[in-house]
C-alpha cells in the first residue's frame, strides 16, 4: 500500500501529470480490490465505498457517459473541476484505511526482544 500511495503522490506533486499518466492507479486499484476482499467489517466497507467513489469519479471524465447528464461538455467541465485529483484522493484514502488508519481497534504491543534494533530505546552510554 505503501507503493500506491508512492504512486499517488507522484501524479498530485507533478506540475507535469496529465490525465493518461493516471493510468499508475491500476496498481493501488489492484491492491485495493485485494484487501478489501480479505478484509471484513467496516474496514472492508470503506474500501468499497471509496473504489466506487474514485471509479464514479473516473466515469465522470467520459464524454459518453457525461452526455447523458451534463450535456455535450460536461467531461470537459468535470476535468476542468479536477475529476482525476479527486478520484486519486479517494484512493489514496482508501489505502490509509487498508493501512490501518480508521481501525477503531486498539493495537497490541510488540515485546523489546520482538522489536527491530532501530525502534529499541538506545541508552547513552556512561564513560
Amino acid at each position: 500500500h505503501e507503493f500506491g500511495l508512492v504512486l499517488i503522490a507522484m501524479l498530485l506533486l507533478s506540475e507535469r501529470s496529465w490525465k493518461h499518466h493516471f493510468v499508475l492507479l491500476i496498481p493501488s486499484y489492484v491492491a485495493l480490490v485485494s484487501a478489501a476482499c480479505s478484509l471484513r467489517g467496516a474496514r472492508g466497507a470503506w474500501i468499497w465505498a471509496l473504489l466506487a467513489a474514485s471509479a464514479v469519479w473516473m466515469s465522470t471524465t467520459s464524454g459518453d457517459l457525461v452526455r447523458l447528464f451534463a450535456g455535450p461538455d460536461g467531461a470537459k467541465l468535470a476535468q476542468a473541476y479536477g475529476a482525476y485529483l479527486w478520484a486519486a484522493l479517494c484512493v489514496a484514502a482508501a489505502h490509509g484505511v487498508a493501512l490501518g488508519g480508521l481501525d477503531a481497534r486498539p493495537r497490541t504491543t510488540v515485546s523489546a526482544a520482538a522489536r527491530p534494533l532501530c525502534f529499541t530505546t538506545m541508552t547513552p552510554t556512561t564513560r
